[in-house]
């Protein structure tokens, strides 16, 4: 281990693993090091995607995220494909799903990591565990922990979501010591806590829906996809994707949750389709009346929230209370109370001031030779693969250096 390096990264991420691949590459005469302040680099791009690692999106572009402007440099410079070729360059096969998320060809995280960690022994850069950032000064030339010292630095340590993983919010105080405002921080692409203790008689159970954000009878947010009832609200893919509008939100407790449990058809089809059903089948008993979209266990407990007697007849069933059936597949609503925590949020809402960095560079405007990349900028979108798209692009437009325009 050297004493001076021309280029150090803080935080062996996603983005921080890229940056200093990138650097190393455009400029093989620097002495290149990441510091690490856990025993092993890349521990949540391991716990990515359930383990298979997303890496990103076919669709990805500017717009999916919080601040399009300031990534629209980043993604002009290291697109979709481009990253995907980084990938293949450094011994990483990958494919893509029926939804455009781009995932490792062995579904495995450990694939990713090793491609990475590879690329970083092939070009000799050093990797520095166990070293977490205790103080740091800003002179001609950074010094950190009093011994360790580089001409240009990149803070990439990540934001807070998950810190059993290393994003711990660790990286705030860094850029707080160099006077950067911090947005502060919530987790997003989190499980939503809700009031109503249907969602408890409902746990385990997986619907294909729609989600609304309702705020003072205004939609603020939608999203589609699975969703999975549990003892404390909701979760599944189409959850976390909501939770990222809920994480905008300065107050929560105006805000409710819609459900559309039948997406596909209008209500009008829908009242029709059960008024035929019961028609048809005049013995049958009310506990199978929503059997048809729902699961059995669902069909029961929706019946009986419409106040209906589960043994009652279909040719009992009057229009009001189809009508009350049709209304609540559409429109089942849930206050919501709060998110889960960091600990079980994917990704950080907020983060370092975007107006205080260069988005040709993602240079400080405060400090010069001080660079940021990946989670600890203010900058995160929803789920697949969107946010480890910007991880690797923002982390190789650091690891560029390039001249302030």
């Amino acid at each position: 281990m050297k004493n001076l390096y021309d280029f150090l990264v803080v935080g062996a991420g996603a983005s921080g693993l890229v940056c200093a691949i990138e650097h190393k590459n455009k400029f093989p005469q620097d002495s290149v090091a990441i510091i690490e302040k856990l025993p092993r680099v890349g521990k949540k791009i391991l716990a990515t995607g359930n383990g298979r690692c997303n890496l990103s999106n076919l669709d990805a572009c500017k717009y999916d995220y919080n601040h399009p402007d300031f990534v629209s440099a980043a993604f002009e410079e290291f697109p979709v494909k481009s990253n995907i070729e980084f990938f293949e360059r450094i011994g990483l096969l990958t494919y893509s799903d029926s939804e455009n998320r781009v995932y490792p060809y062995s579904n495995n995280a450990s694939s990713v990591l090793n491609a990475l960690r590879n690329e970083c022994e092939r070009l000799k850069i050093d990797i520095i565990t166990d070293t977490p950032v205790q103080s740091i000064k800003h002179d001609n030339l950074f010094i950190i922990n009093n011994n360790l010292k580089c001409k240009k630095l990149v803070v990439a340590t990540g934001g807070k979501s998950s810190a059993v993983h290393g994003s711990d919010g660790s990286g705030y105080k860094i850029l707080e010591h160099f006077s950067h405002k911090i947005i502060k921080p919530v987790p997003s692409l989190v499980q939503i806590c809700t009031d109503n203790n249907i969602t408890k008689k409902l746990k385990g159970i997986r619907v294909k829906g729609a989600l609304s954000l309702i705020k003072s009878c205004e939609k603020i947010g939608h999203s589609e996809g699975e969703i999975l009832f549990t003892d404390y609200g909701l979760s599944g893919i189409a959850t976390l994707d909501l939770s990222y509008f809920v994480a905008k939100q300065n107050d929560i407790s105006k805000l409710k949750i819609e459900i559309d449990m039948a997406k596909d058809f209008s209500e009008k089809y829908l009242f029709s389709f059960i008024k035929n059903e019961i028609s048809h089948n005049p013995e049958n008993t009310a506990n199978n009346l929503l059997s048809f979209i729902l699961p059995q266990k669902a069909s029961e407990v929706f019946v009986k929230e419409c106040g209906i007697d589960l043994s009652r007849k279909f040719v009992s069933i009057k229009e009001n209370e189809i009508h009350n059936l049709v209304n609540i597949i559409k429109h089942f609503s849930l206050k919501i109370i709060k998110t889960k925590g960091f600990d079980m949020s994917q990704v950080t809402c907020g983060g370092a001031d975007i107006n205080e960095f260069d988005k040709n560079t993602l240079e400080s405007k405060k400090v010069r030779n001080l660079f940021c990349c990946g989670e600890i900028l203010d900058i995160d979108s929803k789920c697949g693969g969107y946010n480890l798209q910007w991880a690797w692009s923002s982390g190789r437009l650091a690891g560029l250096c390039k001249e302030k325009k």
